[in-house]
């Protein structure tokens, strides 16, 4: 690589930002109403949005994520 080009990519890694994480939103029932519920853009709300969307209790998701939090 010349010269130019390591300035580019110490510029482009000094800019930068973490990948965003998409989270979808969900409608659940809530006293016989629809309610569209918003989670936050973390690995938390990615989980939480999961687990609303299918109820049931998945003991290896839950494993998994207090093995990565560690990582947040």
């Amino acid at each position: 690589m010349n010269d130019f080009f390591l300035e580019l990519r110490e510029v482009v890694l000094a800019n930068k930002s973490e990948r965003g994480l998409e989270v979808k939103g969900n409608i659940l029932s809530k006293a016989g109403q629809l309610v569209y519920h918003e989670y936050s853009t973390d690995f938390e709300g990615v989980l939480r949005s999961k687990l609303d969307a299918h109820p049931y209790f998945d003991i290896e998701l839950i494993n998994e994520w207090r093995s990565l939090q560690k990582y947040l």
